[in-house]
């Protein structure tokens, strides 16, 4: 029970302080990506698609912005992009149907960095959930939205993306007009204070009044440019580009460090787009609720680092009807992904109208029991295209006990590989039963995309229950066992905080104080035992580190082949 009052004086202790504030730092891009080939005269028609996308392939891996506000791609043009940029996933539909007819004004994002909470679309008209066109523009003209979490800081905020008119000025100011309604109506569902980044093909100058009302009508923003001097432009230095029609804005509580407009051809004279692509390093100061979020994060890395795991053959999947999908192809059985056979599969929709959310493969648990699992997964291998193509390769892992409410459990990356046969994940730690668990499917080697998600397929699936070792510091140590206990509990406490909006900053402290405590209980307890008790003589003493000393101040005293912990 020392630790669980060494608890108590913690929070006491600290109830009082305030931690500091992180700062959250992204970088964001506005690039026009134009259909096709670019009808520009070259007399060796060089700038063909093929060649651009390899070009856009090597400048977004050099720039490797953290968010990416694209316009103009259609589908296949989003397929071949993110097929050579790992780690980036995509939302959005497209203009003329809201599925996927026309372009897109899609919003990529690192898989590895980010997490979508929410995302939809609207058409810029007086009815926006209607594919619809404001009187006088000669085309559908639609926006992109994302409610995103970062996954390591804890930090929220949303995220506008969008391709204006280019008919007039008034058609683009009633576009303007719907876009700002709907950013302020996020900013009053998901928080008021959030960030809120746009960005997009304005077709606009500075000097046009839509300018203006793009910065002060209805939701305040800035122009991530013009509003910092560290800025450069590849072939006016610091000097803004005249005749500039792209913009990156965000909300007044972020600032700019660092701008660039980088040029659209190659330094050998490709065109990589008839845009130059804009990007901008961006920060904003978290709040008590994103720090406790990130805090949160932390805190589960040191409860998992004191278990190990046991792995069983207690199957989990035994009946197809365990199993369902956002939707698959016709004459696809879901007993197919479980008859031990893999020539036969189940193959997600590509060929139908797709759903409106990623595809996945979602797992009814009929044991009550389940805090950890493992899973198996065995490709497609009847066609390199589709099965190897089409193999999970990142991963977003969910579970609910209603299903209706999802929570994060964890990414998987790099899932798999190109031969097939069977492969098994690590240790997925739930930390709590759930009766459902769903597998998104973030990325696939071919990047066939449905909807804006990849289409996926499974030859032999399988989740086997896990179960915590006796030989971990977990179940070995009493000190670790209550440190972790009461770390356990905490979270639970703040998560709910953070959620509601009620933590504070004094709460974030405890939490990263009470880390740091199961942290230096872990490690007393590993440090112990790593000294062999048959070195050791009547009265030898030794430090943390295993060393032989007279007279340690903190360490280790073995005496009568006992070992003691001298604080």
């Amino acid at each position: 029970m020392k630790f669980c009052k060494y608890f108590l004086l913690l929070l006491a202790a600290v109830a009082s302080v305030t931690a500091r504030a992180a700062t959250e730092k992204i970088r964001i891009m506005s690039y026009n990506i134009p259909m096709g080939n670019i009808l520009v005269t070259d007399g060796n028609g060089r700038n063909t698609w093929e060649n651009r996308c390899a070009l856009i392939h090597q400048y977004l891996n050099d720039v490797a912005p953290d968010l990416l506000g694209m316009q103009e791609p259609v589908r296949q043009e989003l397929c071949d992009i993110l097929r050579g940029i790992p780690n980036y996933a995509m939302v959005g539909t497209a203009r003329n149907d809201g599925k996927e007819s026309g372009e897109y004004t899609a919003i990529i994002y690192r898989t590895d960095r980010f997490r979508v909470l929410d995302t939809g679309n609207y058409w810029l008209t007086e009815t926006p959930d209607v594919h619809s066109r404001v009187e006088g523009s000669s085309h559908y003209r639609i926006a992109t939205w994302a409610f995103m979490e970062d996954l390591h800081s804890g930090a929220r905020f949303l995220y506008t993306n969008t391709h204006l008119s280019y008919d007039s000025e008034p058609v683009r100011m009633a576009q303007i007009k719907v876009i700002k309604q709907h950013m302020l109506d996020l900013n009053n569902k998901y928080g008021k204070n959030l960030p809120h980044f746009f960005t997009g093909d304005f077709n606009m100058k500075e000097t046009e009044e839509n300018y203006t009302y793009v910065l002060n009508w209805k939701l305040m923003l800035k122009d991530l440019w013009s509003s910092t001097r560290n800025h450069y432009h590849y072939s006016t230095g610091k000097n803004t580009p005249s005749g500039r029609i792209d913009y990156i804005y965000a909300t007044r509580n972020v600032t700019s460090t660092y701008a660039q407009w980088d040029n659209r051809k190659t330094p050998d004279g490709f065109w990589m787009s008839d845009h130059d692509p804009l990007w901008a390093d961006a920060q904003f100061i978290t709040s008590a609720a994103d720090d406790a979020r990130g805090a949160i994060v932390k805190a589960w890395k040191e409860v998992d680092s004191v278990y190990a795991y046991t792995n069983t053959r207690t199957r989990l999947v035994n009946t197809a009807y365990q199993l369902s999908s956002d939707g698959l192809e016709d004459g696809n059985s879901m007993r197919n992904a479980i008859d031990l056979n893999s020539s036969t599969y189940i193959h997600s929709l590509y060929s139908k109208t797709p759903p409106s959310q990623p595809h996945y493969l979602q797992v009814e648990l009929r044991d009550e029991n389940v805090s950890n699992f493992r899973f198996t997964y065995y490709r497609r291998n009847d066609n390199v295209e589709y099965g190897q193509g089409d193999r999970w390769k990142d991963l977003m892992i969910t579970a609910s006990e209603d299903g209706e409410n999802w929570n994060y459990i964890c990414h998987v990356y790099n899932f798999g590989g190109d031969v097939a046969r069977s492969y098994s994940s690590e240790n997925i730690a739930m930390r709590k039963p759930y009766k459902y668990v769903r597998f998104h499917v973030l990325h696939t080697p071919a990047e066939h995309l449905r909807n804006g998600h990849p289409q996926y397929s499974v030859a032999e699936f399988q989740m086997y229950k896990n179960e915590v070792s006796s030989s971990c510091l977990y179940a070995k140590n009493t000190e670790v066992k209550e440190a972790a206990d009461a770390l356990t509990a905490l979270i639970d406490e703040v998560g709910k905080q953070a959620e509601d909006g009620t933590v504070t900053r004094a709460q974030v402290q405890v939490l990263e104080e009470t880390t740091g405590a199961l942290r230096n209980a872990r490690f007393t307890a590993t440090s112990i035992e790593s000294v062999p008790e048959q070195m050791a003589s009547k009265s030898d003493m030794f430090d943390l580190n295993g060393r032989k000393v007279q007279t340690p101040q903190k360490g280790i005293y073995i005496m009568d082949g006992k070992k003691y912990l001298k604080k």
